[in-house]
């Protein structure tokens, strides 16, 4: 791992043209949002974004910040997850419930996805 300078060893995988590297490094450590970022730079797989936005989502909702974790639950179709924090927070603050509820009216009508 390049004795914990993962910064360096991600610029010596990017000169090396090995992106995947630098991926595989990121996901690693959990450093979802810069996989997310290494992803869309190089095109990379859906399989692999979806998982990172499902790590973005949960690392929101695990702070409690419950409509960006909605925001990247319906990115990835997590119907449920965005149903549980509507009624999580619903409960504490009618504002953000309607938000969350927002993005699970986008989740059920606009993708189509089956929730």
């Amino acid at each position: 791992m390049y004795f914990k300078r993962f910064d360096d060893a991600e610029a010596l995988y990017r000169q090396m043209d090995r992106l995947d590297l630098a991926i595989a490094l990121r996901s690693r450590l959990g450093d979802w949002f810069k996989v997310e970022k290494l992803l869309r730079e190089s095109g990379g797989d859906d399989v692999a974004l979806v998982n990172a936005w499902n790590k973005i989502g949960a690392y929101y909702s695990e702070r409690q910040k419950w409509a960006k974790a909605a925001q990247f639950y319906t990115q990835v179709g997590l119907c449920s997850h965005i149903g549980q924090l509507w009624s999580v927070i619903n409960l504490a603050s009618p504002a953000s419930g309607r938000v969350i509820c927002q993005h699970l009216e986008l989740c059920v009508r606009g993708w189509g996805w089956a929730c």
